[in-house]
């Protein structure tokens, strides 16, 4: 029996887009402050202070994750209206899902400009997460429209 593709369904695809979103999120957001706390004991030469790699990554990843799954809401209604045959091409999945993860960070850089503010650290933190979200989204797009890579055969679970 040849495999075939799961079947594309709407809340599937918003649900694997918040959870991908969502854990993804959390790593890259626990992955972010551990490097810039080492690179900090690196600059400053005290090993006393590494002890923080252990206590500050977990909650720096709440947050990341509640951006992640922002973003993979946004990624994944993307590619629910796009339709299942976009969710199929994993190049066409990849630019709807990479933009669609982008526009929360760009709504939020809107929102930053006509409030004028004037912090660079905010701006250059806002177009870091809008990047990084357009990234993942690409990256997931496809396992998020079809639970698979799209344009793999599936596995049967039975071996030859």
């Amino acid at each position: 029996m040849a495999s075939q593709a799961p079947p594309w369904g709407p809340g599937r695809v918003l649900s694997r887009g918040i959870g991908y979103g969502a854990l993804w999120g959390a790593v890259l957001g626990a992955a972010f402050i551990s490097v810039v706390i080492v690179g900090g004991v690196i600059a400053d030469g005290d090993l006393k202070t590494i002890g923080a790699v252990l206590v500050y990554p977990p909650f720096a990843a709440i947050p990341g994750a509640l951006v992640g799954a922002v973003a993979g809401t946004a990624a994944s209604l993307a590619l629910v209206l796009a339709g299942p045959n976009v969710g199929r091409d994993r190049r066409r999945s990849r630019i709807v899902g990479g933009a669609g993860a982008g526009v929360p960070g760009v709504v939020a850089i809107v929102v930053a400009a006509a409030a004028a503010v004037s912090s660079v650290a905010l701006w250059a933190g806002l177009a870091a997460v809008a990047f990084v979200a357009v990234l993942a989204g690409a990256a997931l797009a496809p396992r998020v429209a079809m639970g698979k890579a799209a344009g793999r055969p599936l596995s049967t679970g039975v071996r030859a």
